[in-house]
């Protein structure tokens, strides 16, 4: 149940979503989640790149991760681009980032997580991307969980999907060693990198988050996830580039 919970949760894929709310153990699933997300990337591409333009093919994919979350990490990213940056005080933040309307730092942060994604995958191309195309989406889903269960709420009433939060229940980070296994295929030092890269972004970003808001919320944790997604993307270009 709390598989089918959490794919419903992170998927636009159907397999009832009333059954959402009542999974507190959701979160373990989140990186075999994002593998899913990760092995679908990775058919989209092999399929694509018989038939497309290498920048056509790296848009069908940005595409196709933007679909398959239904845009849910995506707008997270804006919201929280246009509460943290607004320069004002904690709840004037807070009620930015519940508004459903878009600002100026949103749409420039979507502009440039999409386009960051969109060279990535022009640069993934060579033998050994599909292991950055697999392994991304995962450690990036892998991040939902870690910060659930390591930092605080900011909203101490909860938000829409407060019985994700299960702060200093560790074992829900059970599976998240899983993602990481894919990147050290790949060699022993890319995979060294992803996680170095992984902790320094999960630990820079929540800070900043912390001392803004004194918490996380669903915006952050999915504005984290697009900003890991697109680094762990880079970074398997910068690998391959260098021949690592």
């Amino acid at each position: 149940m709390g598989f089918f919970s959490a794919l419903s949760f992170l998927t636009i894929l159907s397999v009832g979503r009333k059954r959402l709310e009542h999974s507190s153990h959701s979160a373990l699933f989140f990186p075999l989640i994002g593998l899913l997300i990760g092995a679908l990337c990775y058919a989209v591409d092999q399929f694509a790149s018989h038939y497309l333009f290498p920048e056509v093919r790296a848009l069908l994919v940005v595409f196709f991760l933007t679909l398959i979350s239904g845009g849910l990490h995506l707008d997270g990213l804006a919201d929280s681009a246009d509460g943290l940056l607004s320069h004002r005080n904690r709840d004037e933040m807070l009620s930015i980032m519940r508004d459903p309307r878009i600002g100026t730092m949103g749409m420039l942060a979507l502009i440039f997580c999409l386009t960051f994604k969109w060279m990535a995958l022009i640069a993934l191309s060579s033998t050994g991307s599909g292991v950055w195309i697999v392994a991304a989406p995962a450690i990036a889903r892998t991040a939902l969980v870690a910060g659930l269960v390591t930092y605080p709420h900011a909203r101490p009433q909860g938000g829409t999907h407060s019985t994700f939060y299960q702060q200093g229940k560790w074992s829900l980070l059970a599976l998240a060693w899983i993602p990481f296994v894919i990147s050290f295929t790949q060699h022993w030092l890319a995979g060294l990198s992803a996680i170095i890269l992984f902790f320094s972004l999960f630990i820079m970003f929540n800070r900043y988050v912390i001392i803004k808001l004194g918490g996380i919320t669903g915006d952050t944790l999915g504005a984290l996830c697009e900003i890991m997604e697109t680094a762990m993307l880079l970074l398997g270009a910068l690998v391959l580039a260098k021949g690592i």
